[in-house]
Order: structure tokens, then sequence, then C-alpha cells
């Protein structure tokens, strides 16, 4: 193996301070990257519109790496400024070379870069770390919920099928049910009321212990003539005329709209 390319373990904390005893970066780079930095402020006051720019200086710490792909994009944009001997005319693609230039002088941008991982180590990715403990303690307990939910709804799904069997209907659509049953309303009344009449002499006897013969009247009334109107009961007549109104449900969801257009302030 070439010993230039035997690794080395260097601690990450000490990047930085191994960089300038190995005089691979100089001492002064912390003074070096703010001159950097002043050129990258004022190149980015005169950029292109470029969605690749766009996405790329957003919300960004521009550094070494950023300015390499801004220098690759502007290749693009400012083709028409290159001449014969492969130089740009552009005065931005000129400031950023200077920028990249600036940045490869006496490897400052290794100096910058090591910075940049002894942050991500210290504090970049230790916040991630806790990040992605509480994401997944969240998950647990939305998990945890899911189960919690999803036996309530097995007991409330119980209930349900239990209320729909005592209305006698299949619970698949309850508004148009109910609607249904309505019209089974009158036999059902029908039936009730034949059977009253064999209730006759335990209505006798009611109304001997109370000394009332005329008690339970509706009842009497029921077991005499079965099902009739009010005005029979009422009058002891039948009326000359019966006149049924129509029964009317809206069965759809959505509710009716009002005819006049008017507003409703419900």
């Amino acid at each position: 193996m070439n010993e230039a390319e035997i690794p080395i373990d260097i601690h990450a904390g000490k990047l930085q301070d191994w960089l300038v005893s190995r005089r691979i970066v100089a001492k002064t780079w912390h003074q070096n990257v703010r001159e950097v930095r002043s050129k990258i402020s004022s190149a980015l006051t005169d950029m292109p519109a470029h969605d690749g720019l766009v996405q790329l200086l957003m919300g960004a710490h521009i550094n070494y790496f950023h300015c390499q792909q801004i220098i690759d994009i502007l290749k693009t944009t400012e083709a028409d400024s290159k001449n014969v001997f492969g130089r740009y005319g552009s005065q931005r693609m000129k400031d950023w070379q200077e920028i990249l230039r600036l940045y490869e002088r006496d490897s400052l941008y290794l100096a910058e870069a090591a910075q940049i991982l002894v942050r991500n180590i210290n504090f970049e990715v230790p916040g991630i770390r806790k990040q992605i403990k509480n994401f997944e303690q969240l998950a647990e307990e939305a998990d945890k919920k899911i189960v919690d939910l999803q036996r309530s709804e097995t007991v409330v799904m119980a209930e349900y099928q239990t209320l729909c069997k005592q209305l006698g209907i299949a619970g698949d659509n309850v508004r148009q049910e109910l609607v249904k049953k309505v019209g089974e309303l009158p036999e059902m009344l029908n039936k009730i009321a034949a059977s009253v009449p064999a209730l006759k002499k335990a209505i006798e006897l009611y109304g001997a212990f109370l000394s009332n013969a005329g008690c339970l009247p509706v009842l009497r009334h029921v077991a005499t003539t079965g099902n009739t109107t009010v005005y029979e009961f009422l009058y002891s007549e039948p009326p000359l005329s019966i006149e049924e109104p129509p029964v009317k449900f809206q069965t759809d969801e959505e509710p009716a709209e009002d005819p006049a257009g008017g507003i409703d302030f419900g």
C-alpha cells in the first residue's frame, strides 16, 4: 500500500489543531475565513434566477462545497460569457472563482470542513439523536393509543350492533332503515290493538278494585273498538272521512336546500 493511502486515526476534537500542527492549514485561518465570508456576502447580492440556486441558498450556511455547486450552476447560466480561451467574462463567475481560489489557498477549506465536522459531531448529531428518541417515544405512544382505540372501537361496535338488533335493523344505513321501519308502525299498532281485548277481564277487575268503572278509558276504548282515531275516542262516533297526511323523511345525508335561497343563521 502506498504510504499516502495509509489511514490516520485522529480524534475529531483535535482535528483542527492537528491540521495546524502539520502545517496543512495556516494558524491565521480564522482571519482568512472572515475575508472569504465577506466576499461570499457580496457575491450573494448578484445571483441569477435559477431553481437550483434557490434550493441551495435556502437557509444554508454557504461553505466551500456550496461554492463548488454554485460554480457548476453558473457554468450553465453564464455559458454565453465564455470566450475561446475557456475564460468567463461574467463578473458573477469571476467572483465565485475568486472565492474558490481563496478557499483552496493554504487548504483553508479543510480547516472550515474540520470546523463543520466537529460542530456536527458535538451538537448536530446529539441533537438529531435526541429528536429520534423523542420521535420513537411518540411513535410508541401512538401505537399504544391505536391499540386502545381499536379496543374501544370493538366495544362501541358491539353496543351499536346490539342497539340495531333491538330496533330490528341491520345498521348499514340507519337513516333509511329507520324510515322504512316507520312504514311498519300501522301494522304494528293494529297487532297491539288486536291483543288488547284479552285484557278486558283484567280491566274490569282493576276497575272493581278501585271502585271506579271509568278508569283506564283509552285502554277500554281500544279493547272495545280497536285501533281507531282520536276523534272516535273523544266523540264516541267515527269521523265521516279520514285523511292521513303523508309522512315524508329526508333519507339522504345532506341537508335539504332552502327553496327560497335564504341564509341559515341557525
